[in-house]
């Protein structure tokens, strides 16, 4: 290390007194190179407060630059230690000039020093914008070259992740809305960054991470991937299930950009593709691991992904995997393969040859390719320019497409076919481009479009326009616009505008679709009308109530019918109806009715009932064959939120208390007897989990709407006998229910139980405290409520604690939870229960488990609790020695603050006690504002004892450098 000279306090405060304008303090700062500086600089304030952002009266922000960082920067190589500790010692801020400073000091930081700036990296990702983030892809160069993967791969998370479109609500409301030109209501998710540094960050840092750490690079790719998809798609495309992305259109090569220029999902895909390309390469032993993480993912794109990987891949390991894409593939006679598919196909071909598939099989595909593709819907396209000479053209160049991936395979008279069809194209030459579906013409969304405006559908007599939505069916792509398509979704929205803008308006055009409304043959313009409908109802217009529950049952007649593979079900069709959607318009409807602020009118109630019995039995395709609507998260809760008939189930309640509003005292037996036909051990579709999950939710409630029926249907609700439902349906209780004495009374054994399965009850996902931490939270308030005793042989909570020996996290979470509900209890409780409070508290200090006595901080804050109590009860944990946290040591020092005019004494010897903790952690920070009260209060006692604590506290500060406590005044 350089010799330095160490700076005078002359020199220094001469120095200092004449760089007063910003400036001159850029200068100064620049030019200095002297580490001896630092602690001087430490000593009088510097960098503690880095300035904020600037609001400008024009609504511009401004991010001021932070001079003193340059001479951190200046230093950092000599005295790296102590620039880390001044770093991470700054506060958060939202000025983004700040953690840019801090990501070029890290740049300029070797190995295991540049990393101990992670966490400070990493709140400059919670920032709302980052302008300045193009050192980023250094940064990974950096920590990559220096072999800090783990650094690398924890920020790969926050670089390459999308937001939401900023736009998405009022997309979301347009589409509500039936906006016309879905085009405007696309959602585009965005990087966090403008797309060229997003570029750089994918081509020269996680490049270079994937040539180290391909696979875990690679999950990191396709969890973002998936996530940048989920943002693109509306909740209700997301409901229908289907793996449609349109990633042909966005990203029509996986492996190499269409040009020059790249929209950032495109080049988070190619970057994906990299990245498993290379686990085949450098990494063969994770393959399947690889394999089994994309097929978890349902969309196209990932679909496409393995295909491309099988066919730069043919062996024996991929084999099985493409024999199941060829032979699930259902769609050899209408639909020309995509190029992965195709590309599979052709070099496993070449690669196994006959053994890839059994003669039966080839045969089978063969024969499937010849009887298409299917003449009507040639028809239908073509319309009046039909002719046979089209439509053979078509087929055989059809022919020719589909059996040219499978030529290796071919003998007979599919061969001699084959050879004829290449010698009379033989002018054409098949290529892999030939099989991207969407043209190089231009780069685009598809858009969708009516075949006719909502004020032309308006000016059809009601006649005219019921025969021209069961007719239409020309779908199309606009002959000047590639990239709009015209067809019957759009054809619907408009449909909805006539209805509701023209349609309910009119009293003789309502009462004609009121009337003909069976006649209405596609699913989709019902679900629509039944939307309008909806609409109505949260208008508080219940004029035509009686008929639109009439509709609603004609929908429900429509059975969920089982999903067969051949058939492609559609609300859209005629002939394959999906009617799915129709009834969970129902459901919506619905729920509009029984809305607490509706004041639909009683009246309705049978209507309303009937309703509801139909949805609560009727078969489910999902349910009742465990198809989940989301794949790859194991809640069942989720599930029952997105089925039609265990989302039903949580309406009946709903309907309970909405008659309950009208009729304080009824027992709504309509409720009862509904749950009772579930409950029926010979029902024709009994109780699926989600169905469970759903009832356990709605227990209380239901409880309260009967108490007697439901004590005596309790175990219907919560069945020991099968763990797997009895979990969803208590752990979700647990979840979504608070304590109630009187409903504990009657599930007591299942309390019981839940402590003698407590391995089970782990493993239920939940989005917020898990829901052993629910079962705790729950006895310790039955122990509050002394409903058991704290201890013994009879005590659920001690059991509690026995059960969750092996994980003291559960003891730290419940301790954590009480000081909340402490604080958040007001100023005042009752004696007995804070007699019982305090018990506890004794008996968790007598068991002395570390991390459970940080959690004290939230106790310390409890105004209910007495403040010389929880003084010396504080006092007593910092006697056993225990480390901070900064974050909870900055809220107990302003409780300590607020308590220490009227217990001086108390909070002096704490603060003390708090310093002497110091040495144990050296990242201790104490702030000044938070600690000058304290000390100087303790200085000016004149009670010695306090006096001596206080300047205890002093020392301990000034012996680790905290000069900005020497001058107390």
């Amino acid at each position: 290390m350089k010799s330095w000279k160490t700076p005078t306090d002359e020199l220094i405060e001469r120095a200092l007194s004449s760089v007063k304008k910003e400036t001159d303090r850029q200068y100064f700062f620049s030019k200095l190179k002297n580490p001896l500086w630092i602690n001087p600089l430490i000593e009088r304030g510097f960098f503690k407060h880095p300035p904020e952002i600037n609001h400008l009266p024009d609504d511009r922000v401004q991010f001021p630059f932070w001079p003193e960082f340059l001479y951190l920067k200046n230093v950092s190589q000599d005295a790296p230690e102590q620039v880390i500790q001044i770093i991470l010692s700054i506060p958060e801020t939202k000025n983004e000039r700040i953690y840019d400073g801090i990501v070029e000091i890290a740049l300029g930081l070797k190995g295991e020093f540049s990393r101990r700036l992670l966490p400070k990296i990493l709140e400059y990702f919670k920032l709302e914008h980052l302008f300045l983030a193009y050192r980023f892809h250094d940064l990974l160069v950096h920590w990559i070259t220096e072999d800090q993967i783990d650094a690398a791969l924890e920020i790969t998370k926050n670089l390459i992740s999308f937001q939401s479109d900023p736009r998405s609500r009022q997309k979301q409301q347009q589409r509500r809305e039936n906006s016309e030109n879905s085009f405007r209501t696309m959602l585009k998710p965005t990087p966090r960054f403008d797309e060229w540094v997003y570029q750089q960050i994918l081509e020269k840092g996680i490049r270079l991470l994937i040539e180290k750490k391909p696979y875990q690079v690679a999950c990191i790719l396709i969890d973002a991937t998936a996530s940048m998809i989920l943002l693109s798609t509306h909740k209700d495309d997301l409901e229908k299930g289907n793996d449609e992305d349109f990633s042909e259109i966005w990203c029509r090569h996986l492996n190499h950009p269409d040009q020059d220029h790249q929209e950032s999902k495109e080049s988070l895909v190619l970057t994906l593709t990299f990245a498993c390309e290379k686990v085949y390469e450098i990494n063969p032993e994770l393959i399947e691991a690889l394999d089994q993480v994309l097929r978890k993912q349902q969309r196209k794109v990932f679909k496409r992904l393995r295909q491309h990987l099988y066919a730069l891949n043919p062996s024996d390991q991929t084999l099985p995997w493409i024999r199941e894409f060829i032979l699930e593939y259902k769609d050899y006679d209408k639909w020309d393969y995509h190029k992965e598919f195709q590309l599979m196909i052709r070099k496993a071909c070449e690669h196994f040859g006959a053994p890839l598939l059994s003669n039966d099989k080839r045969m089978e595909i063969f024969a499937a390719i010849l009887s298409g593709p299917p003449r009507e819907d040639f028809r239908e396209w073509m319309g009046a320019n039909f002719t046979e000479e089209k439509f053979r053209q078509l087929q055989r160049n059809f022919h020719r497409k589909q059996l040219h991936p499978f030529k290796n395979l071919l003998s007979g008279k599919y061969q001699s076919y084959f050879n004829e069809l290449e010698n009379e194209f033989k002018n054409k030459p098949l290529s892999d481009e030939d099989y991207v579906p969407v043209s190089e013409s231009r780069s685009g969304y598809v858009s969708y479009r009516s075949p006719l405006p909502p004020e032309v559908l308006a000016k059809l007599t009601d006649e005219q326009l019921l025969d021209y939505i069961n007719d239409w069916q020309e779908i199309h792509r606009d002959k000047d616009d590639w990239f709009t398509e015209i067809n019957i979704g759009a054809l619907a929205e408009a449909f909805q505008s006539v209805f509701k803008n023209s349609i309910i308006v009119n009293g003789n055009r309502l009462s004609f679709w009121l009337k003909n409304y069976m006649r209405i043959e596609r699913p989709i313009y019902i679900r629509l009308l039944v939307k309008a409908m909806q609409e109505l109802i949260k208008e508080h217009h219940f004029e035509k109530l009686e008929q639109w529950i009439e509709v609603c049952n004609w929908v429900l007649s429509h059975p969920d019918i089982e999903k067969k593979e051949e058939l492609r079900r559609s609300d859209e069709s005629k002939d394959n109806p999906d009617w799915r959607s129709s009834r969970r318009a129902v459901i919506d409807f619905l729920d509009a009715c029984l809305d607490k602020d509706s004041d639909t009118p009683v009246s309705a109630r049978d209507g309303l009932a009937k309703l509801l019995r139909f949805l609560c039995s009727q078969f489910d395709w999902r349910l009742d064959r465990n198809k989940p609507v989301i794949l790859n998260h194991d809640d069942s809760l989720i599930e029952a939120l997105n089925n039609n008939r265990s989302l039903a189930l949580e309406k009946l309640v709903n309907f309970g208390f909405w008659v309950r509003r009208h009729s304080p005292n009824d027992q709504v037996l309509e409720v009862t007897e509904i749950l009772e036909e579930r409950f029926k051990p010979d029902t024709e579709f009994p109780l699926t989990k989600p169905e469970y999950a759903i009832l356990g939710m709605n227990y209380a409630r239901v409880f309260n709407l009967n108490h007697e029926w439901g004590i005596r249907h309790k175990t219907n609700f919560f069945p020991q006998g099968n763990i797997a439902f009895w979990l969803e349906a208590f752990g979700n209780y647990l979840k979504f229910n608070r304590p109630v004495k009187e409903i504990f009374v009657v599930l007591r054994e299942d309390f019981v139980f839940a402590l003698e399965h407590l391995d089970e009850l782990e493993t239920m996902k939940s989005l917020e405290t898990k829901v052993v931490d629910n079962l705790g939270q729950h006895l310790f308030t039955y122990y509050l409520w002394e409903v058991f005793p704290l201890t013994g042989e009879k005590s659920l909570l001690e059991r509690f604690y026995e059960k969750t020996a092996e994980n003291h996290q559960y003891w730290v979470n419940i301790f954590n939870y009480v000081g909340h509900s402490l604080k958040n209890s007001g100023k005042s409780l009752e004696p007995n229960l804070i007699d019982r409070i305090i018990a506890f508290f004794d008996w968790r200090f007598e068991i002395n488990e570390p991390e459970e006595l940080q959690k004290f901080t939230y106790w310390l804050a409890a105004e209910c609790l007495d403040p010389d109590w929880r003084l010396n009860t504080y006092l007593k944990i910092l006697d056993v020695g225990k480390t901070k946290n900064n974050v909870y040591l900055s809220i107990e020092l302003k409780v300590l603050n607020k308590m220490l005019a009227s217990h001086t004494t108390q909070v002096v010897e704490c603060f003390a006690k708090l310093t002497d903790l110091i040495d144990q952690n050296n990242n201790l920070y104490i702030q000044v504002e938070e600690a000058k009260p304290i000390l100087k209060a303790g200085l000016n006692s004149e009670d010695p004892h306090v006096q001596k604590n206080a300047e205890r506290a002093r020392e301990n500060l000034l012996r680790v450098g905290r000069f900005d406590f020497l001058d107390i005044d």
